[in-house]
């Protein structure tokens, strides 16, 4: 399929704003959304190369099949993560790792985000968009699935910030259509 920048940019929107009203209900905030950026990552290079190693984040990401196929994600960092844990699963992160249920409770969070942002692509054409298992990585390790396509093509990223008016919850939402 080809794109161009200003359609990945609706579409992005779209999806984003889906996402940002089943988060908002899920931790009981409000989210405000950025215009979408929309970017052409190179050839084995992935969206969050941008990112420093002193950033401190997660990852949930999943693969789209269907009519609009491709890759979705939500970038964590560490503060999101801390709220987010808290409000779901009733407990301070008192150390540096993540336990079994703060990792569950984020990838099913990723589950419902990605879910709500590939119906909406899906109903946008009239057709289905079926997201994988999510997967949680911190970004301190790799996340291989989440990259560029090898060999000579560039891809496209579209990127949404999602943000409380009045608060520290920042996230970003990430869609990598594929051709």
């Amino acid at each position: 399929m080809n794109y161009d920048e200003d359609h990945l940019a609706e579409l992005a929107n779209i999806s984003a704003g889906h996402v940002a009203t089943v988060l908002a209900r899920l931790l009981d905030k409000t989210l405000l959304m950025d215009p979408p950026q929309v970017r052409l990552i190179p050839p084995d290079s992935g969206p969050l190369d941008s990112m420093s190693d002193e950033e401190r984040a997660a990852v949930v990401y999943a693969d789209l099949v269907g009519v609009y196929p491709g890759q979705a994600a939500l970038v964590l960092p560490e503060h999101a993560i801390v709220a987010i844990v808290e409000r779901l699963v009733g407990k301070t992160l008192e150390d540096e790792e993540l336990d079994d249920r703060a990792r569950s409770a984020l990838c099913e969070m990723g589950n419902i985000a990605i879910s709500a942002a590939a119906n909406a692509l899906g109903e946008i054409e009239g057709g289905i968009v079926i997201p994988s298992l999510p997967r949680l990585e911190l970004v301190a390790e790799t996340v291989p699935a989440l990259t560029g396509r090898p060999g000579t093509e560039a891809s496209y990223v579209a990127e949404v910030e999602l943000f409380e008016p009045q608060g520290e919850m920042r996230l970003l939402f990430l869609w990598i259509p594929s051709d």
